[in-house]
């Protein structure tokens, strides 16, 4: 059995022999644990197990959930249904209550969905939005913040070019130039996806708005370029500024369906995405300095000079504040912040 806390569920005896005996991987069962444990609050409120509710509790229970994008819905929903059948066949369930198809989810998954909490993604999820993005500049943009490639003013993300790139023993490099703040980071480790990004976004000549229509690129030595409409003055080699992050603001919202999208969210997920991959190599769950500094580096986050000790100290409540507990244990596990 997975190092789960069955207590904090509701019914705990039911829910740990639902989850003892279900036939699946450890990620799934902690999926379903994790589910379980978000219903619980609705569970205790109501003084209603999840089998013992009407079609309505279910609804608070699938709103409360604050599940930030359709697919989240239907996974929650699918995992409450899970534990619903397994408890009818059981006997648990006396009452003929509703049990949502799997089309009847998808068709009430958009209902569900919370736009006005923070939203955090995993990569899997950022991966789905990204084939509602025609522009793969656009996409470069999203998948550089979380893997924390940034800079003062997005500088680091402004000034990458192809030769910069380079791989060795099956891992995937950058350098990174912050000229903003006058800084570089040499061989900044990078996921294949976007090493082969970088590479397809070099090659463009020209891009589609999101109306569909072609729009020439000005050549530069840049990797994301300048749309040449309504700029024949441009000059070749200039870079993007500030300014086109804010106008894409508006694209990101639709495509995130979020009017409350935000680049420090993006920035977050990755935080929490990259503090999963330091966890895996850890036989404790607890979170300690040595991540809190790794993620700093990566992220170019929480440093401030210290006058006393003369040099750049880690301002540790500063990454803590990065890390939503909740989002992280529904994800990839149960932590401790230390």
């Amino acid at each position: 059995m997975l190092n789960i806390d069955i207590y904090k569920l509701y019914n705990p005896e039911i829910k740990q022999e639902f989850l003892n005996n279900f036939d699946g991987t450890n990620d799934t069962v902690s999926t379903l644990y994790y589910t379980l444990k978000k219903a619980s609050v609705s569970e205790k409120e109501a003084n209603k197990d999840l089998f013992e509710m009407t079609a309505n509790e279910l609804d608070i229970v699938f709103h409360t959930a604050s599940r930030r994008t359709e697919n989240s819905v239907r996974g929650f929903i699918s995992n409450i249904m899970t534990y619903i059948k397994w408890a009818t066949d059981k006997g648990y369930r006396s009452t003929n209550l509703p049990v949502y198809t799997a089309d009847s989810i998808s068709s009430k998954a958009s209902e569900y969905v919370c736009k006005t909490a923070a939203t955090y993604y995993t990569q899997e999820e950022l991966m789905e939005y990204y084939k509602k993005i025609t522009n793969r500049g656009d996409v470069l943009i999203l998948q550089c913040i979380f893997e924390g490639i940034r800079g003062r003013g997005y500088s680091e993300i402004f000034n990458l070019k192809a030769d910069d790139l380079s791989k060795k023993d099956g891992k995937f490099y950058v350098n990174l130039y912050d000229t903003e703040k006058g800084t570089e980071r040499e061989d900044f480790e990078i996921s294949e996806f976007l090493y082969e990004l970088m590479l397809e976004v070099e090659g463009l000549t020209s891009v589609y708005t999101i109306t569909n229509r072609k729009v020439e690129l000005v050549p530069s030595q840049y990797i994301l370029k300048k749309t040449s409409k309504g700029n024949r003055g441009r000059l070749l080699g200039e870079k993007l500024t500030t300014s086109y992050l804010n106008n894409k603001n508006i694209q990101y919202k639709e495509v995130f369906n979020s009017d409350d999208f935000k680049y420090k969210d993006i920035e977050r997920s990755g935080v929490m995405h990259y503090l999963s991959k330091l966890m895996k190599t850890k036989e404790t769950n607890i979170v300690g300095n040595e991540e809190y500094i790794a993620i700093s580096d990566r992220f170019s986050i929480g440093k401030y000079f210290h006058s006393h000790y003369e040099k750049e100290v880690v301002n540790y409540s500063a990454i803590k504040g990065m890390i939503d507990e909740d989002f992280y244990e529904e994800h990839y596990g149960e932590i401790k912040l230390s």
